[in-house]
């Protein structure tokens, strides 16, 4: 097993002859193989369900879930169903435009129904409904069911809630400013050292926050570091050209035709000096880079060297110690010192998550561990 890939579940997602069910580490069948479709349990669930789908058109598709000892607890009555966060799952009924959420036991949290509806997050999910023609109402839905923080002039979307905040979308005359929105109904103001504007509350860009930090861009005020309380951690000003949400603690910047990196604080780790062509953010030390445009890609670590040379058509970000490579035609996967450890032999394969990544050969659909174990049967 590569250090930093967890070890495949108990139950895994197997396909044998186009039919999916479920088998155990030692590939014997503990779920009959009898859906077209199922998605792998999560493992940290307090109730560990499966997505399940029969049907092979679309039009046919219905979805439902069942528990690790084959029995289908949520009926395969859902035109969609997504997996659960928190406790609720996105659903919508055969029959239906518009969406809901259920929990564990398939009960509805609510009456309404909506047009937007997003995965719950820090216990708040958000959502859009009609409330007459060509009227939306915008807002949040809570863990119970009730309708909060809503209405047609707070914002016009939103993302899911993270470190307490979630940031939100403002439709202007101008185009799109963002702010960034706290489960009490207010808006966060940052307060600015150089007094230009005073306190700000909308943006041109905003990041998510991540370990309590923020990349903002004001369009007078230029880029600045925020944390959670408002307060402006670096003042970034015009200094780049460009600069990108903090990742594993770094910020990527570009001035000019170069390539550096801050740390959160908004000192400099790397100086504006990579050349490349493209270079993105640093993700298991290493930052995947192209010499020329179009050119092949390798990985660099923090010191510059180029730790795999450049030599695949595709890289993914590193995910449980692994990264997703194409090579010509084919996807494989390497490790941190740019070993082959799943030599590129597929026509897809999805990053790894909970020991597993989906692949497919052809038409055919599967799921590998991390040594390259195939989970299926002709």
């Amino acid at each position: 097993m590569q250090a930093g890939v967890e070890k495949p579940p108990s139950f895994i997602p197997f396909n044998r002859a186009e039919k999916w069910g479920f088998c155990n580490l030692d590939g014997d069948i503990v779920i009959a193989c009898e859906y077209d479709e199922v998605l792998p349990f999560h493992p940290n669930d307090p109730q560990p369900l499966a997505r399940v789908r029969v049907g092979k058109l679309p039009q046919e598709w219905r979805y439902g879930m069942i528990n690790p000892e084959g029995e289908l607890c949520i009926p395969l009555e859902y035109a969609n169903l997504e997996t659960f966060s928190c406790g609720f799952a996105k659903a919508r009924a055969l029959g239906k435009s518009l969406y809901g959420f259920i929990d564990a036991l398939g009960r509805p949290l609510t009456s309404h129904e909506f047009e937007t509806a997003q995965p719950f997050s820090e216990g708040w999910a958000y959502i859009s409904r009609p409330i007459r023609k060509r009227v939306q109402e915008h807002g949040f839905l809570d863990s119970r069911g009730e309708l909060k923080l809503s209405g047609r002039l707070l914002f016009d979307d939103a993302q899911p809630f993270q470190e307490g905040f979630s940031v939100v979308t403002h439709y202007a005359a101008r185009g799109y400013f963002y702010s960034y929105f706290k489960p009490d109904g207010t808006f966060l103001s940052v307060r600015k050292a150089r007094q230009i504007c005073g306190e700000l509350d909308w943006f041109c860009s905003a990041s998510p926050f991540q370990d309590d930090r923020a990349l903002v861009c004001g369009e007078l005020t230029g880029f600045a570091i925020i944390d959670r309380t408002g307060t402006m951690v670096a003042d970034l000003g015009f200094e780049f050209d460009a600069a990108y949400p903090p990742s594993q603690g770094l910020i990527r910047v570009v001035k000019g035709p170069d390539t550096g990196y801050l740390d959160t604080q908004g000192n400099e780790v790397i100086a504006c000096i990579v050349d490349y062509a493209r270079v993105r953010d640093f993700n298991c030390d290493l930052a995947a880079f192209q010499e020329i445009p179009d050119g092949l890609w390798g990985f660099l670590n923090q010191q510059l060297d180029p730790v795999v040379p450049p030599r695949y058509s595709q890289v993914g970000d590193f995910s449980q110690g692994l990264a997703i490579v194409k090579n010509n035609k084919f996807y494989g996967a390497i490790n941190p010192q740019g070993e082959e450890v799943i030599e590129p032999r597929y026509s897809y394969l999805g990053s790894f998550e909970n020991g597993l990544a989906l692949a497919k050969k052809g038409e055919m659909k599967f799921y590998i561990d991390a040594g390259g174990v195939e989970y299926r049967s002709d």
